[in-house]
């Protein structure tokens, strides 16, 4: 391994261990997502962070952070949305519905991050990229998260 990319690794493995740190005293998940947020935001800028669930074959928005907009406690997600400073939603014109590749719960379980770059480059969408659109989102990355062997999630941000 080159001194550059022993200097990428060691500084991955630094930011993986302050992620840890930051969220094992979380008790909530609102606070896990405020604090991979205070980790992640001054080396990766992001808009937001969530997790979509994937229970019952839905892909649900199941929590949300937006940097420099706490979450009040009664809060629901739908009120928390309209009241941040989010973007607004995409104009996008229709585009096809595909369906996830065969490999992909292969690269989720083996962790491997999926990244978008410009959801209006691409001439269809996935399920939860429509979703994404309506919230704004131009750009994401997601990132599994598992369970033991079983994904449960994904974290886009």
């Amino acid at each position: 391994m080159g001194f550059a990319a022993g200097l990428i690794q060691r500084h991955a493995q630094t930011l993986s261990l302050r992620a840890w740190e930051a969220v094992s005293r979380e008790r909530t998940l609102q606070g896990v997502l405020e604090a991979v947020t205070e980790v992640l935001l001054p080396v990766v800028p992001f808009d937001s962070i969530g997790i979509i669930s994937f229970e019952g074959g839905q892909h649900d928005l199941f929590a949300m952070h937006i940097p420099g907009t706490p979450k009040l406690d009664e809060e629901t997600l739908e009120e928390y949305m309209r009241r941040a400073s989010h973007p607004t939603p995409l104009a996008t014109p229709p585009r096809p519905r595909i369906t996830y590749p065969p490999e992909t719960p292969k690269k989720a379980k083996a962790r491997i991050p999926y990244v978008c770059n410009d959801l209006l480059e691409r001439e269809a969408w996935f399920e939860h990229e429509f979703h994404l659109a309506a919230g704004g989102v131009r750009s994401y990355a997601a990132i599994p998260l598992s369970a033991g062997d079983q994904v449960v999630a994904v974290a886009p941000f």
